[in-house]
């Protein structure tokens, strides 16, 4: 871009602060903090960083040490290992900051635009990642078990835990056996299907107000003839959808990344980096975090500058979740809101 313009006096916002000082002083340093210290909900209940590159994984199995002589050794024995590899994708906004509009916009304006990079952002990290989890992608087997296995995973089944073990067709992608979230059972079943692999944590359900409207309204108080005291009902009369928070041993959070009639219940602590999915980044570090591009103009970098963030998510412990539908029967189908 060319500019007939003789920088004498230079550019300034619409309240007379110099672009070159809203960049350096205002959009650099807040992007640095936003990069350094943002804590994104899901990222953080959900993945562990990584990055990029191929990674060699122990495949858990139910071996124990074996009883030992006086003078004896233990047997050797060799861990079984499989691969894990993801990619990233590039995400964009060019909002903003074109030599017009910057013309018309004073330093707030230009705070706010970058606050709504930043939001958009952290919506787009969030769509990915329960996108990644929430997908049955098929013979690819990259989402949680779905009867079938990548040639880098090195497995055929999923891996027995103790005395438990799975066929093939083994699938954490179910159908809860009616069309509201009324019939409660359906919680325990799918905490039951992650602990049954041995995770012993914390399981939180992902679901959307459509659904916790449909448990909210399910135990509250239906009639002013009821006298026999209930603590469930007593509470959801007094505190009604805010309520909402436990049930059944598991953790519920509302939330609009999750379609109406779909669930997601995941184990959310799980030592070192064993997490349901990885947050992957480029192995270029420079390539990493929320980046604002400069614009093509050396004297004013801000002008026509653009947001990208190169990112990924995939699941990493195919045992640690159960996507559910919403359904009286059939098979699990995938959610038409994540088809972009």
């Amino acid at each position: 871009m060319s500019f007939n313009h003789v920088f004498t006096d230079g550019f300034y916002t619409s309240d007379n602060v110099d672009w070159n000082d809203v960049w350096l002083g205002e959009l650099a340093p807040s992007l640095d903090m936003y990069n350094n210290e943002e804590g994104l909900d899901f990222r953080a209940l959900l993945t562990s960083d990584s990055d990029d590159t191929l990674k060699n994984i122990n495949i858990p199995n139910s071996s124990m040490f074996g009883r030992m002589g006086e003078i004896s050794t233990p047997d050797a024995k060799q861990i079984k290992r499989g691969k894990w590899h993801a990619v990233t994708d590039e995400f964009g906004g060019a909002y903003g900051y074109t030599f017009t509009s910057l013309k018309d916009m004073d330093l707030s304006a230009i705070r706010d635009t970058q606050a709504m990079m930043f939001d958009m952002d952290r919506k787009t990290m969030r769509f990915e990642i329960v996108k990644s989890i929430m997908i049955n992608n098929g013979a690819t087997a990259e989402c949680l078990w779905n009867g079938s296995f990548s040639t880098l995973e090195n497995i055929t089944v999923p891996p027995p835990q103790l005395a438990n073990t799975f066929a093939a067709a083994h699938t954490h992608y179910v159908v809860s056996g009616a069309t509201t979230f009324t019939d409660l059972t359906f919680i325990t079943t799918a905490a039951a299907h992650i602990r049954e692999h041995g995770y012993e944590g914390r399981i939180v359900c992902f679901f959307n107000i459509a659904q916790e409207k449909e448990v909210v309204d399910y135990l509250s108080i239906t009639s002013t003839s009821v006298v026999v005291a209930n603590p469930i009902t007593n509470v959801m009369g007094a505190e009604g959808i805010d309520w909402v928070g436990r049930l059944n041993g598991v953790d519920f959070v509302r939330t609009a990344a999750m379609p109406a009639s779909y669930c997601l219940f995941a184990g959310v602590d799980t030592p070192g980096n064993n997490t349901l999915a990885k947050f992957v980044q480029s192995h270029n570090t420079s390539y990493r975090g929320l980046i604002l591009m400069r614009g093509s103009n050396p004297d004013y970098p801000i002008i026509e500058s653009y947001y990208l963030r190169w990112f990924g998510s995939k699941v990493y412990n195919r045992s640690l979740g159960v996507a559910g539908y919403l359904a009286a029967s059939g098979s699990y189908v995938n959610p038409t809101y994540y088809d972009v």
